[in-house]
């Protein structure tokens, strides 16, 4: 399946994308199966004016899918992002004895410079795992 990696991952995507998402997937995709059949009666009919109408909805659809695709991409990357944060965080916070948020952060950045651009979501989830251990 080396040739169906792209649809492999769009797949993976999709189906950790929220229902919502899903749900918004679907009118697009009914709207271009509308306009093929208008366009095809058009064409049968030689109706200038409904073909290029109709051409212009497909067109439209066609980019409100692809926006939908790269919107879906970028939650899951995000979350991805979120996640490999938030377990290489615990584990830096695990190794060291930090109790201050703004210390935990940047000693945290020292030692991983590859999330300095991503310093407020570091932030977000150090608060959220020193709240969690003052729970338990």
């Amino acid at each position: 399946m080396v040739r169906c990696w792209r649809l492999g991952n769009f797949l993976r995507e999709t189906s950790g994308s929220p229902l919502i998402e899903k749900l918004s997937f679907l009118l697009p995709f009914f709207v271009i199966t509308v306009d093929i059949v208008l366009i095809e009666h058009a064409l049968r009919i030689n109706e200038h004016y409904i073909i290029v109408l109709t051409t212009l909805l497909f067109f439209l659809s066609l980019i409100e899918i692809m926006v939908i695709m790269e919107e879906i991409r970028e939650r899951r990357k995000e979350s991805t992002l979120e996640r490999t944060i938030t377990i290489k965080l615990d584990k830096f916070m695990l190794r060291r004895d930090l109790k201050n948020v703004k210390n935990v952060v940047q000693e945290f950045i020292k030692s991983h410079p590859e999330y300095n651009k991503n310093r407020s979501k570091v932030y977000h989830i150090a608060c959220q795992i020193i709240e969690n251990k003052k729970e338990n």
